[in-house]
């Protein structure tokens, strides 16, 4: 197995060499792409060709790459991620070189269907790459894919950016068959460079299939909104370079610096925008809202449309093309990233599969639009000119923004709906845990130890399903529900995990990489966000600490007794390491800081510590609460109540301890309504 995370920051051996093949990739197969730009369309005239077939010419290598690389999405797995990248390399060289002969082929209808079966082949290779390398990025980079897809995506816009003018330089120079067959053979360098160059990651069968992703509502925005921008940029591929030289009278090596101010300022963003997105996953929503509506903007005033009576400028132009290629990395760079989120989150299970399976979704979405824009790009121009041609073309991403934001707004207020609840309804449960045999003290893998975990969690998630659909807005699960009762120190470490500090802002539902391995933590966020409920549960933390330090254990490791709190989204509140008070105090009274508080729609939650570390408390505070030390009386059996001054406020309080209760092998939820 390759090896694709690192917790230090620097990039491994692997991780270099899959980022060097991917950047040759996007570089080559995007100045294939726009190499046509500048000098085909008057080339096909030359042909016979109307400006809506050139659209479809240009239009059915998207169409072609749509269909391909749903199909080889599903089926990565089988064909083998690094065979389908360097194969469809291989087949996309050897198209082009072909493109470069079909100047000698008949004018009509011949040139024309040639034209076709070319692209095709094209298609056919380039999707199959793509579809490749947004798999393999993504299995590479698991903690931060977007900052890998932006800082490649410099390599995307050099392309873009160096395709157009070397297409109408070496036109203008040589003829037609030189830019096809100059770039067709530098692309077939790098096959074997890329065969040996680029790791080889392990791929692993998983559950989830292609039609169970079309059920959730935020894929198919995702999809619209890939598909809305990919058809805007692609509008312009038949349709600019003839207006360019109409309009402000260029030669046709010109035409391609046009160019230049999109692709630009697309690929100078895009790193940025990738590690924006992945640091603060919150604001992908608004980078989605904004780019959609800028994009759409920067088509209105392309041309500019005609109901704005504004005259034709290149300065203009050239500065609204700018600005798209901005606003298409704002919408863009995040998409990705967040249709994987979904899929997580909704139990799609992590490896190559899944991986390949939205690759080929959003390979197969950008590849609809780059069909779709070209080719009613090429009938509305033929129709309505390239001014209004281009504002109708607007409408799309301008519906996209309109539609996230929309879906973003109800979303926050079911989140919120029941902010000023003046009650609400808890779960608890118990069940009787699967525990490896005490006595035998064996220490287990760590994938052994999940296997043993997943047990209880599987009859933890269907208590969980059971209580939001009663209507609970919280359920609280048993201590040792998830692991280890009675094991040793040595026994126990394999089922730990390092949970962070709630701080950190941290959802492991949509990035489960990013602290190491939590599967755990990952599975029980995805429970609490699909359910849409906070869950409270207990399991192991583990901390690195030096030994040279005051009780810093020998090997060099401190082990928590941990309750941890995921709302509704599956952020990580609250995470509470429990404090024996009498060991610590010598006292039945708090001397240390024994809760730990998030702020819910239920005002306050609380995890509290008493004089024994076998109890944890849970307590939703309701309004006009505030939590601090000596607020609580601690009763003999572990119980907390108000004090006398504050008796009337209202306080649930439950004990976590599993064992302290009759053990009933059925799940038995419990709901209390406090008001």
């Amino acid at each position: 197995m390759s090896e694709t995370t690192t917790n230090t920051g620097r990039f491994t051996r692997d991780q270099i060499l899959t980022m060097v093949s991917t950047a040759s990739l996007n570089f080559s197969s995007m100045i294939v792409y726009s190499l046509l730009g500048p000098f085909f369309p008057q080339e096909a005239v030359k042909k016979g060709v109307s400006n809506t077939v050139i659209g479809l010419i240009f239009g059915c290598f998207a169409l072609f790459n749509f269909s391909t690389s749903l199909i080889l999405g599903k089926y990565l797995v089988k064909i083998g991620a690094k065979f389908m990248f360097v194969t469809g390399m291989f087949v996309s060289a050897c198209a082009t070189i072909l493109f470069g002969l079909l100047d000698k082929a008949p004018d009509g209808k011949i040139f024309i269907i040639l034209c076709f079966v070319v692209r095709a082949v094209d298609a056919i290779g380039f999707g199959a790459s793509i579809t490749a390398s947004f798999s393999i990025l993504a299995k590479a980079f698991p903690n931060n894919i977007a900052t890998a897809m932006g800082s490649l995506e410099i390599f995307t816009g050099l392309g873009l950016v160096l395709g157009p003018p070397i297409g109408g330089i070496l036109y203008q120079e040589f003829g037609y068959e030189i830019p096809f067959i100059s770039v067709g053979c530098f692309i077939l360098l790098l096959v074997p460079v890329n065969y040996f160059v680029l790791p080889k990651y392990d791929a692993e069968p998983t559950t989830g299939s292609f039609w169970m992703l079309f059920t959730f509502p935020k894929i198919w925005l995702m999809c619209f909104s890939t598909f809305s921008l990919s058809s805007c940029l692609c509008f312009l591929d038949p349709t600019m370079s003839l207006f360019v030289v109409e309009t402000f009278h260029l030669k046709v090596s010109y035409v391609g610096l046009v160019f230049l101010g999109l692709a630009l300022s697309y690929s100078l963003s895009s790193p940025l925008l990738g590690l924006i997105s992945d640091k603060y996953p919150g604001l992908r929503k608004w980078l989605f809202i904004l780019g959609s509506f800028g994009t759409a903007l920067c088509f209105f005033m392309l041309g500019p449309a005609t109901f704005f009576h504004i005259e034709s400028k290149l300065w203009l132009f050239i500065f609204v093309l700018v600005l798209d290629g901005f606003c298409i990395g704002l919408s863009g760079i995040p998409v990705y990233p967040e249709m994987l989120s979904c899929a997580y989150e909704n139990g799609f299970e992590e490896g190559l599969s899944t991986l390949g399976l939205i690759s080929g979704v959003f390979s197969a979405m950008w590849s609809l639009g780059a069909f779709v824009g070209p080719t009613l790009g090429g009938f509305l121009n033929e129709q309505f000119k390239f001014e209004n041609a281009a504002a109708m073309q607007g409408l799309f991403p301008l519906l996209s923004g309109i539609l996230l934001l929309i879906f973003y707004v109800y979303e926050a207020f079911k989140n919120r709906s029941s902010e000023a609840l003046n009650k609400f309804t808890a779960a608890v449960y118990e069940h009787v845990p699967f525990f490896p045999n005490p006595t035998n003290q064996q220490s287990v893998t760590e994938e052994e130890a999940l296997v043993n975990m997943n047990q209880n969690i599987d009859v933890l998630e269907k208590a969980v399903k059971t209580a939001a659909r009663k209507g609970a807005h919280i359920v609280v699960t048993p201590e040792y529900a998830i692991c280890c009762l009675d094991l040793s120190r040595e026994a126990v470490y394999p089922y730990l995990e390092d949970i962070p500090d709630p701080k950190e802002n941290w959802i492991p539902c949509s990035d489960p990489h990013r602290f190491g391995r939590t599967p755990v933590q990952k599975r029980l966020s995805c429970m609490a966000k699909k359910n849409s409920i906070y869950l409270v549960a207990n399991f192991g933390d583990k901390k690195s600490c030096n030994i040279s330090e005051e009780n810093c254990p020998e090997d060099g490791h401190l082990i928590y007794d941990t309750t941890v709190v995921f709302d509704t989204e599956g952020k990580l509140t609250a995470r509470y390491h429990k404090v024996c008070t009498l060991l610590k105090c010598n006292s039945l009274e708090t001397c240390v800081n024994a809760a730990e508080t998030s702020s819910t729609r239920f005002d306050w939650f609380s995890l509290s510590g008493t004089f024994d570390s076998q109890y944890v408390f849970p307590e939703v505070l309701l309004s006009n609460v505030q939590l601090a030390p000596g607020m609580f009386q601690i009763l003999n059996d572990g119980r907390l109540i108000s004090l006398p001054d504050i008796a009337s406020k209202p306080l649930l309080s439950v004990t976590l301890l599993g064992r302290n209760y009759k053990k009933d092998p059925d799940i038995n939820v419990s709901l209390l309504t406090i008001s």
